[in-house]
């Protein structure tokens, strides 16, 4: 069991012989205890004291504020602390609807030492359990670790934990392969919604139809196929995050609906005319430039506003060029404690080379880069210089060759002599559009899910 002795409690009671026998009781098992007569004190001294503990009174007689206000107020302020309300025989509809607010439990007037006990020890379960829970979300949030020491980093790890804790959409926004899929994974970390699942969509992998389903829902019958209900994503992401990702992609026509989900945190299955209600905190991401597709009449321009109630741009890699060894040693050791390889280090004349790379993909290029020099590396101890390919923003330095060996003088059917010159082709134009979906599908003449599709049949990483 957690070590008592470490939390601090608050006693909010306007009868003082109850502040008292509380204090004592609290006192005897090492809590250190703060006792209020009026929930403004408690609320001001807030601001300097935070309470693992809170007993509340839920009739705190003819003051301005009620123990149910505290509660709001508490709730409203991220507070995470365990709240036991007490309650009167004549209270007990208030108390059932506090604890509708958040409240842990409610002890009843009078009450005895076991009660008391009883409700101690139940919160110190629940604080062992919440110290666990937050031990292995420690584990989760250092493999989601913006890396970087660089001033631009700094800055953006603040913005951050500036609006983690909020419940407003955050927009994050930057080139393809900067992080934008990490910093969405740092606001759901580090927000109270940490312990639930952080639900993610790409909206530019699925076609408008499937992606209307997804999101919203739909009923039994409500079209060809939906042969039983679904929820949707923001019903199943209630209580937590949602993360849609390249949200510029977006049919203008969903957009609305979109926008109603938003605003008002309701949504409308397909199917049906019954509005559900949710509590869905949304992360945007998006490496179009917004303002520009409002512009061309691509994005609704009240939509956009709404989603960039905050917004978080994460730099291009050549804007920090000195972070790339902090990188570079965080990729190798994580992919190296993924595929159960030995973690090597990387030889100064490489990290030279890669300090001078332009890094169109960013992010994403330094580590497709970094793994295959990690396995042309072999048995040796250090990645060296000529293990590393230069990947130019317009093919890599060693495609001819890969051409010239693999594809013309090896012999074998047709058909896969295609789809490897195909395979290779597509990841060659993706390097040159520096991983972005949409310019790539264009040069190719395809749609972008149908480009997603090609990339998921060849493994190829976007």
């Amino acid at each position: 069991m957690t070590e008592s002795t470490s939390f601090r409690a608050a006693v909010i009671d306007d009868e003082k012989d109850i502040t008292i026998s509380l204090s004592r009781i609290l006192e005897k098992q090492g809590y250190d205890v703060t006792s209020y007569l009026a929930g403004e004190g408690f609320l001001e001294n807030l601001k300097k004291k935070f309470y693992d503990l809170i007993f509340l009174d839920v009739n705190l007689g003819p003051q301005k504020l009620s123990g149910i206000d505290i509660l709001k107020i508490l709730k409203e302020k991220g507070f995470s602390g365990h709240i036991i309300i007490i309650s009167g025989n004549a209270d007990i509809s208030t108390a059932v609807e506090a604890l509708k607010q958040g409240a842990s439990e409610f002890l009843e007037k009078p009450f005895n030492l076991k009660e008391v006990q009883r409700c101690i020890k139940q919160f110190e379960k629940s604080a062992d359990l919440l110290k666990e829970r937050d031990s292995l979300l420690s584990g989760i949030m250092s493999r989601y670790e913006l890396i970087g020491s660089s001033s631009i980093m700094e800055s953006v790890r603040k913005q951050i934990e500036k609006v983690a804790l909020l419940k407003e959409p955050v927009l994050i926004t930057g080139e393809s392969g900067t992080g934008k899929e990490l910093a969405a994974n740092s606001l759901h970390y580090y927000s109270q919604r940490r312990g639930k699942t952080l639900y993610r969509i790409n909206i530019a992998a699925i076609t408008d139809s499937l992606l209307e389903s997804q999101l919203f829902g739909y009923e039994k019958g409500a079209f060809s196929g939906a042969e039983s209900p679904s929820p949707g994503l923001f019903k199943a992401a209630t209580g937590s995050s949602l993360f849609l990702d390249e949200i510029g992609e977006m049919d203008v026509k969903l957009q609305a609906k979109l926008l109603r989900v938003v605003q008002e945190q309701e949504v409308l299955p397909l199917g049906t005319s019954d509005v559900i209600s949710v509590d869905t905190r949304c992360i945007f991401a998006t490496n179009r430039n917004l303002p520009d597709e409002v512009k061309a009449g691509n994005f609704r321009e009240d939509l956009y506003y709404r989603i960039n109630t905050f917004e978080i741009m994460m730099p291009p890699l050549r804007d920090h060029r000195e972070d790339i060894p902090q990188l570079a040693e965080k990729i190798l050791m994580d992919f190296s404690f993924e595929n159960n390889l030995p973690c090597k280090e990387l030889d100064s004349a490489v990290l030279e080379k890669l300090s001078e790379f332009p890094f169109p993909g960013n992010i994403r290029q330094l580590k497709n880069m970094l793994v295959k020099a990690l396995i042309e590396s072999g048995k040796e101890d250090l990645i060296k210089s000529e293990h590393l390919v230069l990947e130019s923003g317009k093919t890599s330095q060693n495609i001819s060759g890969i051409v010239s060996s693999d594809l013309f003088w090896e012999t074998s059917p047709l058909a896969e002599k295609k789809r490897a010159l195909e395979r290779l082709y597509i990841q060659t134009q993706l390097n040159k559009h520096g991983g972005d979906l949409k310019s790539t599908a264009a040069s190719l003449g395809l749609v972008v899910n149908n480009l997603y599709r090609k990339l998921k049949e060849y493994g190829i990483n976007p």
